[in-house]
């Protein structure tokens, strides 16, 4: 009876009706009202879900699929409560009929754009719209009136320079170079095979060091002395029976610096021994080896920089905190 309750409920909450943004007055828009809506009301009466905007705020599902609605909280919890509420729309709306409208915009602009958008202002009406080609309207604003200046602090009304996004890595030969080698072999002396002597294990370090700064060929990593890279490889045996049979694990580690930030990968490897034993565990060891290698080069071929669009996101994600505060 109980569960049934829930779903009754769950079923009877409601679609948020989107009202026109002319019906927005600065504090209230619909059922939302600016610094009286909680968390916990809008739970209650609508169905609700988290925001991809950012945590202080919650999703409404719109009775329009084509518009995400997120309520902009103060905070995060029960209590928060509205500072704003944003929009976002699949299918892009016109500038000119949010003029028709709202009343005539004027357009703001983030200094050294990578893309060709704006901030299209609505200030007495506490709207703003990100504008991309000067007419797609794809997110919109609704924050009090008064808080609007603050949120265009970043912004210049002059019309700024498209500019060519930075690429730091540009003329980089897509090589990460490393300086450091360490090899660390732990294998237990208890009930270890006489075959595997200290001079097998010195040599195995020795074979696993080389080997290292060889890279095996995949042409994304280079040893270069005096480089802060670093390559660190363990191979560790378990206990051995008496059978002289033990299981193998070789961990390589690896961290290198880039243009783009640092690398970080990894190769692992792991078998069972019982004869032949040097030459047994040196396979384990060039698994890893490779295995590493390629976790380097996979992760090279995705380096570059950042997305065109990244710049834009975290100019309105900024604009955002400033039309629409919280605290952490």
């Amino acid at each position: 009876m109980i569960a049934c309750a829930v779903s009754l409920l769950l079923l009877q909450k409601a679609d948020f009706a989107l009202p026109s943004l002319a019906a927005f007055d600065g504090t209230r828009w619909g059922e939302i009202a600016l610094g009286e809506s909680t968390d916990g009301s809008l739970k209650r009466r609508f169905a609700t879900a988290k925001a991809k905007v950012r945590p202080e705020a919650i999703a409404l599902r719109a009775d329009k699929p084509d518009v995400e609605v997120e309520v902009l909280l103060d905070g995060r919890g029960d209590k928060a409560r509205a500072g704003g509420v944003h929009l976002k729309y699949e299918t892009p709306r016109l500038l000119r009929d949010l003029v028709a409208e709202l009343g005539p915009s004027e357009p703001r602009f983030l200094p050294d754009r990578w893309e060709d958008w704006q901030v299209a202002v609505f200030p007495s009406k506490g709207v703003l719209a990100q504008v991309a080609g000067g007419e797609s309207v794809l997110r919109v604003l609704l924050c009090a009136p008064e808080r609007v200046g603050a949120s265009l602090r970043i912004l210049s009304p002059d019309r700024t320079n498209l500019v060519r996004r930075p690429d730091p890595g540009e003329d980089w030969d897509r090589v990460v170079r490393f300086g450091r080698v360490t090899v660390n072999v732990d294998v237990p002396r208890k009930n270890r095979p006489a075959e595997i002597a200290n001079r097998d294990l010195d040599r195995l370090q020795e074979d696993a060091a080389y080997d290292a700064r060889r890279t095996r060929g995949r042409g994304s990593i280079a040893y270069e002395r005096g480089e802060d890279g670093v390559y660190d490889l363990t191979i560790r045996a378990g206990e051995w029976n008496d059978k002289g049979k033990a299981s193998i694990t070789v961990s390589a580690n690896f961290r290198g610096e880039t243009p783009y930030g640092p690398v970080i990968a990894y190769g692992t490897a792991t078998d069972t021994v019982s004869y032949d034993y040097r030459n047994r565990i040196y396979r384990v060891v060039e698994r890893a080896l490779d295995a590493l290698d390629q976790d380097v080069s996979n992760k090279v071929k995705k380096l570059g920089p950042p997305p065109l669009d990244s710049q834009r996101h975290e100019a309105w994600r900024q604009i955002l905190a400033d039309a629409a505060p919280f605290r952490s």
